[in-house]
């Protein structure tokens, strides 16, 4: 069987100009929209449902927030759901489920080019959409942490489905701020919370270095407080990146 992450990715590459759309949706603030912005931004806001349909038909999963309703109903399971199960966080500072833009998605991954040794994690993994991409290329492992399980269980299903997945995928319903994530070499980080709960992410990331050193990078998508990485003397910035939205993505790793 061909690669399955190639082959998406030569199907994807020609339509860029779709995928760039995407991540069109901020067009709309810059300014007024005059008759012209308007249809551009109509035509642009059209490709984006069209690219985004094609990557999650190839991949036969549904990982937009629009879609969170139906699919926690389908997947609802009322013995595994007790109030018992369900953690609390430490800090009130979870931010709204987003999702980046496939094009963005797969130029991540080629960036970080995981190998076998590798283990993913996306700490805020929500439905699940970059743990099944980064699923389909050579990375031992994928773990997803997410607070919300409703989301949890979505993102289960999402993995159980995935079309030509490689690693096993993990899905750990916990707070971000106390989670054991010393298994981790490469970590994903969509703004899901505030900096206070960030900054117990890196600590915890820092004191497993001590316990068990290795390499590591972090990807962190729309740096919204890209101040607390910069305050981490053990962390440098090797790469960043900024969506047509003007999200910045920056990718960072453990100096030497």
């Amino acid at each position: 069987m061909a690669d399955q992450f190639g082959s998406i990715q030569r199907i994807m590459a020609r339509q860029k100009t779709s995928a760039q759309a995407g991540e069109f949706g901020a067009f709309s603030h810059r300014g007024g929209l005059g008759p012209l912005r308007r249809a551009l931004y109509s035509i642009l806001t059209a490709a984006q449902g069209i690219w985004i349909k094609c990557n999650e038909r190839a991949l036969r999963i549904r990982t937009l927030p629009s879609d969170k309703s139906s699919l926690s109903a389908a997947v609802w399971d009322s013995k595994a759901s007790t109030a018992a199960m369900r953690p609390s966080a430490r800090h009130a500072d979870s931010d709204e489920y987003l999702a980046p833009n496939y094009w963005y998605v797969y130029k991540m991954a080629r960036i970080l080019n995981p190998d076998a040794g590798d283990v993913f994690y996306d700490i805020g993994s929500g439905m699940g959409r970059i743990l099944c991409v980064m699923a389909l290329t050579k990375v031992g492992k994928c773990v997803g942490i997410e607070l919300s399980e409703e989301l949890c269980r979505i993102s289960r299903w999402n993995a159980s489905r995935v079309r030509g997945r490689k690693a096993p995928i993990e899905i750990a319903c916990l707070d971000a701020a106390v989670a054991n994530v010393s298994e981790g070499t490469i970590y994903y980080l969509y703004n899901p919370f505030g900096a206070l709960t960030l900054r117990d992410v890196l600590e915890n990331v820092r004191k497993s270095l001590i316990e068990f050193p290795r390499g590591i990078k972090i990807v962190y998508y729309n740096s919204v407080h890209e101040s607390v990485f910069e305050s981490c003397d053990w962390l440098e910035k090797f790469d960043s990146f900024n969506t047509l939205t003007r999200r910045r993505v920056t990718f960072w790793r453990n100096r030497s």
